[in-house]
């Protein structure tokens, strides 16, 4: 266990350093650093592990004790942001309503792993964090068409529950393969 926090600790001590070098090298060299992109998801779990390892559940339940910060953060991120971004979207790109949708999409996805990897390295609520991160991809099969039929009248062709048990070839379980995504959203 020591090693894995000491490892943590070294990583997020040169984090600015690391990140610009790897947004560098994927920009310069996509085809190269490209052949790693199917671990990106395992390094994502990582870096939350990692993470999650400085907290307990006490904390994480302490958190839903007091919850008006994590609600306060579930409505920026499940609605406020999702309708600054149809606006933006609409006022800049109104005249393509694919790119309206895919913007909107965009930002009505669940808080991003990245977000607790900043948050820990910078000193920041850790289990207040991980907990946005967790309710908001566990609410995300609902709240994700509910916004798109909300702003944009657009239904995904499949339900929440599809969509929690969805695999990652675009298939569910009960469903072959598709080899590219619908064309009716």
């Amino acid at each position: 266990m020591k090693q894995w926090v000491g490892l943590g600790k070294f990583l997020a001590g040169h984090m600015q350093i690391i990140v610009p070098i790897c947004v560098a090298l994927g920009v310069l060299f996509p085809q190269q650093i490209g052949v790693l992109k199917p671990i990106v998801p395992t390094l994502f779990a990582f870096m939350t592990f990692q993470g999650a390892l400085s907290n307990t559940f006490h904390q994480v339940a302490e958190v839903f004790r007091r919850p008006l910060q994590l609600i306060l953060a579930l409505l920026v991120s499940a609605v406020f942001i999702p309708i600054a971004a149809y606006a933006m979207g609409s006022l800049f790109f109104g005249s393509n309503p694919n790119l309206v949708c895919g913007i909107v999409l965009e930002y009505s996805v669940p808080v991003a792993v990245t977000a607790f990897m900043w948050i820990s390295m910078f000193g920041g609520n850790g289990p207040l964090a991980l907990t946005i991160i967790l309710t908001s991809s566990v609410i995300s099969p609902v709240t994700i068409p509910l916004t798109l039929k909300l702003l944009l009248g657009a239904t995904p062709p499949c339900s929440a529950s599809s969509l929690t048990s969805s695999r990652a070839d675009g298939g569910t379980r009960n469903s072959p393969p598709r080899s590219r995504p619908p064309a009716n959203l």
